[in-house]
C-alpha cells in the first residue's frame, strides 16, 4: 500500500491482511521497532534526511517478502530505488495499491496524531503542498487506486477484497 500519511494504509492494511491471510507489516512501525526510536524523535533530532536513510534499506527488504502486505510510509515514493522495486514487483504481478484521499481528509485525519511536521508549515498547508508533490509519484507506481475519502476502514476493506478477489 502506498499513499499519504492519514490515507489509511496502517488500519486498512491490517484489516486486509487479516481477511486475506497475509502477513502485515507497517513500515513505519517496523522502523521504530528496529531502531528503538519513534519516527517523530528521528525527525526532531536527526532530520528528514536521516529518517529517509534509515527507511530505504528497510523498504527494500520488506517489499520483496512473499505473501506480505506492506503499508509503506507516505514518503516511500521519494526513494528512486523503492519506485524501481515497486515497478519490478508490479511487472511480476504484485499489486501496488494507492490509497488516495483529499488534502482536507488527510489533514483532518492527521490532526492531533502526533505525526511529525515535514515542512513546519500549518497542517492544512503542509498536507496540500506535500500531496501535490507526491501524487504524481504515487500514480506512477500504483497498479490500482482506491479513494478513502468519506469511507470507513470496513468500506475500504470491502473494496480492496473485491478488487483482490479475496
Amino acid at each position: 500500500l502506498v499513499g499519504m500519511r492519514g490515507a489509511g494504509k496502517s488500519a486498512v492494511g491490517a484489516a486486509v491482511a487479516q481477511h486475506c491471510g497475509f502477513v502485515f507489516v507497517d513500515a513505519d512501525a517496523e522502523l521504530e521497532t528496529r531502531t528503538g526510536r519513534l519516527i517523530a524523535a528521528i525527525f526532531a533530532n536527526d532530520g528528514e534526511a536521516a529518517f529517509r536513510a534509515l527507511e530505504l534499506p528497510l523498504l527494500l527488504d520488506l517489499l520483496v517478502l512473499p505473501a506480505t502486505l506492506v503499508a509503506t510510509g507516505g514518503g516511500a515514493v521519494l526513494h528512486p530505488a523503492v519506485c524501481a522495486l515497486l515497478h519490478e514487483q508490479a511487472a511480476q504481478g504484485r499489486r501496488i495499491i494507492w490509497l488516495r484521499a483529499s488534502a482536507a481528509t488527510l489533514a483532518a485525519r492527521i490532526a492531533g496524531s502526533g505525526r511529525p511536521s515535514l515542512t513546519g508549515k500549518p497542517l492544512a498547508e503542509e498536507v496540500a503542498e506535500v500531496l501535490a508533490a507526491r501524487e504524481p509519484l504515487y500514480a506512477a507506481v500504483a497498479t490500482d487506486v482506491v479513494d478513502t475519502d468519506a469511507r470507513s476502514v470496513d468500506e475500504v476493506l470491502a473494496l480492496l477484497t473485491a478488487m483482490l478477489g479475496a
